[in-house]
């Protein structure tokens, strides 16, 4: 038991140690416009911003009408494993406050003609568990630095299918429903294109989903 964890305690100095000392992170929330996303972008504890962009050719959505979710960009660490990005419902354990989920929706939105961008700071979250000043025990984000290595993005749109060229994702299509990203078909199957990269980097990973 002594030797697992003399083990453990060393592969996460080494990966704090490749990023820079710090792990704590910043909570402020991912800023959004139209056509542009950031999640974990500018300076932070891992000193680096990684753009990522999605162009597009044809007519498609961020998310879908069932997901709730409008979320088009996945992480996959060098296991194979997606990287854990946002602290969901949970707080950085360094704050260690009670956060309620908010009950609103994300609606799929179109994708405009220059595509969607995205930046990573390196940034990712393990779940552990801290006390509040009111002494709750609570699930907490424990904020980490990527290691170096090689990793893939995997980003994912859907066909809309209010849109003339909707395709076979717009075969169930309701014509009353001519608002864009509304009218997708139920099980609407998501079309993906996978962009290895190597960590730590500068170089914009780009994809495209014809």
């Amino acid at each position: 038991m002594r030797a697992q964890i003399v083990v453990a305690s060393m592969v996460v100095s080494g990966v704090v140690a490749a990023c820079g000392a710090a792990t704590s992170v910043s909570g402020d929330a991912p800023s959004k416009d139209a056509g542009v996303s950031e999640t974990g972008g500018g300076k932070g504890p891992c000193e680096a911003a990684l753009t990522f962009e999605v162009n597009v050719t044809g007519s498609y959505c961020a998310g879908t009408t069932s997901s709730c979710n409008n979320e088009w960009l996945t992480i996959l660490g060098p296991d194979g494993r997606p990287v854990p990005r946002d602290l969901s419902c949970s707080s950085e354990c360094g704050e260690c406050a009670l956060v309620g989920c908010g009950a609103v929706c994300p609606a799929p939105s179109p994708v405009p003609s220059g595509g969607l961008r995205q930046t990573w700071a390196g940034r990712y979250f393990t779940s552990s568990k801290c006390t509040t000043a009111q002494g709750d025990s609570v699930g907490c984000g424990a904020g980490q630095c990527a290691a170096p290595g090689k990793y893939v993005a995997r980003m994912c749109l859907y066909v809309d299918g209010s849109a003339p060229d909707g395709g076979a994702d717009a075969a169930d299509a309701s014509s009353s429903s001519p608002e864009p990203c509304r009218a997708q078909s139920p099980g609407a199957k998501p079309t993906c294109v996978d962009v290895p990269f190597d960590w730590p980097s500068t170089k914009a990973v780009v994809g495209t989903i014809p």
